[in-house]
């Protein structure tokens, strides 16, 4: 899973697109998806706010661990009832390119999207999410 966004098919409410270009459309909750791929880790959206909040001490725009083990994290660009809203998976994303009114992604499958959303945010939002990650492949050394 790369992005997760508002669908451009007006039937569905989301789209979620893949690192393989393939693309899925769904009406279920960004929510609801989510919980359902963390039960295979045993937990749920809010188990893993809580712990990305405590670990990154912010309160807004919480990237969430979806897999541990494979350093799969998703951040949010922008508040959910924002009409550019996604979720970006930080491990596929190679660079990032600011411009006048648009920020640039470039995917790790030579791929870019141009999102309409402030370079400022989704640098911060991108690092806070690989800072999560870090946490955690230390955490899981350590023990």
């Amino acid at each position: 899973m790369t992005v997760i966004q508002h669908s451009k098919n007006p039937k569905y409410k989301y789209q979620i697109e893949y690192i393989d270009h393939s693309i899925l459309n769904t009406n279920l909750s960004i929510h609801l998806l989510l919980n359902d791929a963390l039960k295979i880790e045993g937990a749920n959206m809010k188990s893993r706010e809580q712990y990305a909040k405590h670990i990154l001490k912010i309160s807004k725009l919480i990237p969430v661990m979806i897999y541990a083990s494979q350093d799969f994290v998703l951040f949010p660009t922008s508040a959910k009832n924002h009409i550019n809203y996604m979720m970006i998976n930080s491990k596929h994303i190679t660079n990032i390119e600011a411009y006048k009114c648009y920020t640039r992604l470039l995917f790790n499958n030579d791929t870019s999207k141009i999102i309409k959303h402030d370079f400022h945010t989704i640098t911060k939002k991108m690092g806070e999410s690989l800072r999560l990650i870090q946490y955690q492949k230390h955490h899981i050394f350590k023990q």
